[in-house]
C-alpha cells in the first residue's frame, strides 16, 4: 500500500511540474524571433552612394528599389551635379547632405532654362506606405519654383511640393489646386522662405488621399528661428486611382551662380506595418525538447 502511495505521490509531483513547463512551451511557440522588421523599407537612396562618385548622369542607379535616373534640360544654362547643399541661398545653411553630398540641380540663365530629374519606384506606393525626401531651395526668382513631385507611370504629377519665388509660403499642388502651408501660428505653419533645408514625409492614406508632413530647419540668415513641422492633407491630382511609381525633381529657379541651386536627397519608400509571423526559435525548440523529456518521465512513472 505504501509503495503504491509513493508512486502516486511521485506521479503527482512530476505532473505538477510538467504542466507549467508545457504552458511555457506554448508561450515560447508564439514569441517572434527577435530582429523582425515590422515596417519594411522597399527603396532607399542618397547622394553619397558610390554610384555618384563621378557625378550625376542619366542611367545612374544608386541605392535599391528604384530604377535608373533620367536627367533632361531645356533652355540654356541648366544641369545636374553632386555637391553640398550648404552653400545655396545666403550660404552656411544646415543643408540636407549625407556624408557632405546632395543631388544638385541648376537653371540660372535668362532664357527660361529648366532641369528635370526623374526615376521610377520599382514597387508602387501602397495605401499606408510612405515616401521620405530632403528638399533644399536656394534663392528663387519671382514666379519660378523648385519642385519635388510624386508621379504616376506616365509622369503625370499626383502631388507637387514647391516654393514659388516672390511668395510667402511653401505649398503643394493637388486635386484642389494649390494649398499653402501657413506662415503664422496655425496647425500647418511651416514659416516663410528658408535656405536651411526641409525634410518631407508623404503618406498615402487612401487610393487618392494623402498627408504630407514637412519639417524645416533654421535659415542661415537667422539661425535662431525654431525648427517647425507642419502637415497638409488632401486629394491627389492626376488620374484617380493611378499608382505612384515615379519621383521627380524640377527647377527653373534662376538665381545667380550657386545661390539659386536646388537640392534633393535621402529618398526612402516604406510599406505599411506588417504583422510579425510567430516563428519557432532555437530557444523554443530547446524548451520543447525538455517538455517531451518530461512527458516521457511522467509516463514511465505512471507505468511503474
Amino acid at each position: 500500500m505504501k509503495e503504491y502511495e509513493m508512486k502516486q505521490d511521485r506521479s503527482i509531483r512530476l505532473t505538477t511540474h510538467f504542466f507549467p513547463l508545457m504552458a511555457l512551451v506554448g508561450f515560447a511557440l508564439f514569441v517572434p524571433t527577435p530582429g523582425a522588421n515590422a515596417r519594411p523599407v522597399v527603396a532607399s537612396d542618397n547622394a553619397s552612394d558610390a554610384v555618384y562618385n563621378d557625378g550625376w548622369q542619366t542611367g545612374d542607379n544608386g541605392g535599391f528599389g528604384f530604377g535608373a535616373w533620367t536627367l533632361s534640360t531645356a533652355g540654356g544654362n541648366a544641369g545636374f551635379f553632386i555637391g553640398t547643399s550648404k552653400g545655396n541661398g545666403g550660404g552656411g545653411s544646415n543643408g540636407i547632405d549625407t556624408a557632405g553630398e546632395s543631388f544638385g540641380l541648376f537653371a540660372n540663365s535668362n532664357d527660361n532654362p529648366s532641369a528635370l530629374a526623374s526615376r521610377p519606384i520599382n514597387s508602387a506606393v501602397v495605401v499606408g506606405g510612405t515616401v521620405s525626401f530632403g528638399f533644399d531651395n536656394g534663392f528663387v526668382d519671382g514666379g519660378r519654383a523648385p519642385q519635388f513631385l510624386l508621379a504616376d507611370g506616365g509622369g503625370v504629377a499626383r502631388l507637387t511640393f514647391q516654393f514659388v519665388g516672390g511668395g510667402n509660403n511653401y505649398s503643394v499642388i493637388d486635386a484642389g489646386g494649390t494649398q499653402n502651408f501657413g506662415n503664422g501660428n496655425g496647425a500647418n505653419d511651416l514659416g516663410q522662405y528658408t535656405d536651411g533645408g526641409l525634410s518631407g514625409t508623404f503618406t498615402l492614406t487612401g487610393l487618392d488621399a494623402y498627408t504630407l508632413q514637412v519639417t524645416r530647419r533654421a535659415p542661415s540668415f537667422d539661425p535662431s528661428q525654431p525648427i517647425q513641422t507642419a502637415t497638409i492633407s488632401g486629394t491627389l491630382a492626376g488620374t484617380s486611382g493611378s499608382s505612384i511609381t515615379q519621383l521627380q525633381a524640377f527647377t527653373n529657379a534662376g538665381g545667380g551662380g550657386g545661390t539659386g541651386d536646388f537640392f534633393v536627397n535621402s529618398f526612402q519608400v516604406e510599406t505599411p506595418d506588417v504583422t510579425v509571423v510567430p516563428e519557432v526559435g532555437t530557444l523554443s525548440l530547446a524548451i520543447i525538447a525538455v517538455g517531451v523529456l518530461g512527458a516521457c518521465i511522467v509516463r514511465r512513472t505512471e507505468n511503474e
